[in-house]
């Protein structure tokens, strides 16, 4: 009876997720005045791991001081800027049109920069959102050139507005 190595060794995947301590919890609240993440009920004295006000399931987590959020807020303000200037900017020169009785009226060559130009930051702004964990987990190189590139996407969507509007 030979037992070949991989049968009876245990692989140990240091990528593997481990379940979370949930033991600890109660221990960690015996004498502390901690509150809900979710409804702000003081958690002092738990037993379990749900809040017993909104049923919530808790975990006890090991976070990092200082989170590398620099780049993914940097990004945010950048795309978040563009898209508020769109915006802004579409609607004053629709209520100004609008409340001035100019002859043509509203015409779509004025608008198409500014609402292509919003769509696609807000779309950029979602995915931007949407996919955080994946921005503050790249290394500092790509985090600073997505945050660039947000900026950029914003500077660009800005001088193509007034290209527009100035060639009229």
């Amino acid at each position: 009876m030979i037992r070949r190595m991989s049968e009876t060794t245990v692989h140990s995947d240091p990528n593997r997720t481990h379940e979370p301590q949930t033991s600890l919890l109660p221990t960690y609240l015996a004498h502390r005045d901690e509150p809900c993440p979710s409804c702000g009920y003081n958690l002092r004295a738990l037993k379990t791991d749900r809040c017993p006000e909104c049923n919530q399931q808790l975990v006890l987590r090991v976070g990092l001081a200082e989170p590398r959020m620099a780049a993914f807020i940097t990004g945010v303000v950048g795309l978040a800027m563009g898209l508020g200037f769109s915006v802004i900017l579409a609607v004053f020169i629709a209520i100004d049109r609008l409340t001035n009785n100019y002859s043509t009226g509203i015409e779509w060559q004025e608008f198409w920069p500014m609402v292509i130009g919003s769509m696609v930051l807000g779309v950029a702004l979602w995915c931007w959102l949407h996919w955080r964990g994946a921005i503050r987990r790249a290394s500092a190189g790509i985090r600073c050139t997505l945050a660039a590139l947000c900026f950029l996407a914003s500077g660009v969507t800005a001088y193509v507005i007034f290209a527009v509007l100035s060639s009229r």
